[in-house]
């Protein structure tokens, strides 16, 4: 998907359509697993989340990279991940803090609901203040161009890097089954995985 969605946001340039588009199936499908009654409806609902960011962050990361010559190729991607950190650690903590006050897990994926709309207010904000991110992009004569090696060996290092991790719903499927920990410290395995 996220071939089909990269190709689609160069070949029209509608990088925001794309980017809200991602955004919002991703954001929204995590708070939606409050309603989730049934197995197979909150199955459908992990792999909207994913098909969400895999629709999204193509488009979302050409944006980004018109802003590199500006601010800093290393600081923009370091902030960006790190962002990206405060946001994988914050989500399984509010779940956890929910659930040790009594909370149920409806109740903890409800509360993700502020987050997800807090998101995507400041993503139409930031629509509305930068329509076109190519603007931003300094001008570059051809004589400054340099040639880059091709990214396939580091795709190919990333990939093998990445076989090597266990999936948190894994992770947390194998503790509540075998009762390893209490319920409600279970989310906070999901923030120790992603770091």
């Amino acid at each position: 998907m996220r071939l089909v969605s990269g190709l689609v946001a160069d070949r029209t340039g509608r990088y925001w359509p794309i980017t809200l588009l991602g955004y919002a199936i991703n954001m929204l499908a995590v708070p939606l697993l409050a309603l989730a009654g049934h197995w197979p409806i909150a199955a459908g609902l992990i792999i909207s989340e994913r098909l969400g960011k895999a629709v999204r962050t193509p488009a979302r990361d050409a944006m980004l990279s018109h802003v590199t010559q500006q601010i800093g190729r290393g600081w923009k991607f370091g902030l960006h991940e790190a962002l990206d950190q405060v946001g994988a650690v914050l989500g399984p903590l509010i779940v956890t803090a929910v659930l040790h006050t009594q909370g149920s897990y409806q109740e903890g994926f409800a509360v993700l609901l502020i987050p997800a709309v807090l998101t995507i207010s400041i993503l139409l904000v930031a629509r509305m203040r930068y329509p076109d991110p190519r603007e931003l992009e300094t001008k570059v004569g051809n004589s400054s161009r340099r040639n880059y090696p091709s990214g396939s060996g580091f795709t190919s290092r990333r990939a093998c890097s990445s076989v090597r991790y266990a999936d948190f719903p894994l992770i947390a499927f194998r503790l509540g089954q075998f009762s390893a920990v209490p319920d409600h410290w279970i989310p906070i395995w999901g923030f120790q995985s992603s770091l």
